[in-house]
């Protein structure tokens, strides 16, 4: 008989500093108030190194190369107090119209009335002003555990001046830097699915390493510090044909081939690039690729993996440079609307 919930881990990261979060933009001004699974991976990969030494990681990639992960990881989403925060689903509102307006700003749902839509559970009555919240959707439960902070303000997005000097003439060049601070008992958290318990140490043990080296931009001036909770594990359902992605998902030939984007799938694209963080690679940016955002609902079986490590090394790659590469693996979360 094949199981309807599998189990995986869930962190909580609580924030020690502010954090810089990059989205597209001009400049350095936008920030998000959560990380990408993409870039999380990305600085795991960097911690991994530190912890277990570039052998290891080598290793590690090798094996996400071959598609084989050991582990997968959601993106970084933010969490409430105990109250854990999931992007909204791309699916029909399960809700009366007239209960349909007041959503229309949702972008995050509390993990409770998460699981209840996908499982198909009709929640119009969880539509009231004690629980819809500007951006974000809660039960009426999790919305009386919620912590007590003024006006709603879990996390707060504000610009920093900043001076940059010529070296040469000294002339001053004044420039603003997004930040994303969270209010006292808020932070993130992330999930991981890893295929033995030892591996879940492994990633615990980087994400400690990461949470002292930072996470996103603006490390060098002390932000992006964390401390890791493991908060124990986290049911997924397996679903019934369908799954939602709670990480960035990069589609592999075959799986495009066998209908991951079939009639019963939901989805948006994202385009992703950056600059590419290594010694090897000075001033360089990854070459640009499309992904699925998360909360897409894909076709397909949620007891396997889907996706790989997308390949966006530049063109014109330098004599004794590594290959690079954007993490896109899903997180599956089953659905099982009818």
């Amino acid at each position: 008989m094949v199981a309807t919930v599998v189990r995986g881990k869930v962190f909580h990261l609580h924030p020690k500093s502010p954090l810089h979060l990059g989205e597209h933009g001009i400049g350095l001004e936008e920030t998000a108030e959560f990380a990408h699974s993409d870039t999380l991976f990305g600085a795991l990969c960097f911690a991994w190194a530190e912890a277990y030494g570039p052998g290891a990681l080598t290793e590690l990639l090798g094996q996400f190369l071959a598609g084989r992960p050991p582990f997968v990881i959601s993106s970084a989403f933010p969490r409430l107090g105990q109250v854990r925060l999931l992007p909204r689903p791309l699916l029909p509102l399960p809700v009366g119209e007239g209960a349909a307006e007041g959503l229309k700003d949702v972008r995050w749902i509390s993990e409770g009335l998460f699981r209840r839509w996908l499982a198909g559970e009709e929640l119009t009555a969880e539509v009231r002003p004690e629980t819809v919240r500007g951006h974000v959707w809660l039960s009426a439960p999790e919305a009386a555990r919620l912590p007590q902070v003024r006006g709603d303000s879990w996390w707060d997005v504000v610009l920093r001046p900043r001076v940059a000097l010529d070296r040469i003439t000294s002339a001053s060049n004044l420039y603003y830097v997004g930040e994303v601070r969270f209010a006292p008992e808020c932070g993130l958290f992330c999930l991981v699915l890893a295929r033995d318990e030892a591996t879940y140490d492994q990633v615990q043990a980087a994400l400690q390493v990461l949470g002292e080296m930072g996470l996103g931009g603006e490390r060098s001036l002390g932000f992006g510090c964390f401390a890791v909770e493991d908060a124990g594990f986290f049911e997924i359902p397996t679903g019934n044909g369908r799954f939602a992605t709670l990480s960035l998902y990069h589609p592999t030939a075959a799986e495009l081939e066998v209908g991951v984007l079939g009639a019963n799938a939901a989805y948006r694209l994202v385009m992703r690039s950056g600059w590419i963080a290594s010694a090897g690679w000075p001033g360089r940016r990854r070459k640009w690729v499309r992904m699925l955002t998360e909360g897409s609902v894909l076709t397909g079986d949620a007891t396997r993996f889907y996706g790989d490590l997308a390949d966006v090394t530049p063109d014109d790659r330098p004599p004794g440079s590594h290959p690079v590469y954007r993490y896109g693996y899903a997180f599956p979360f089953g659905v099982n609307l009818g």
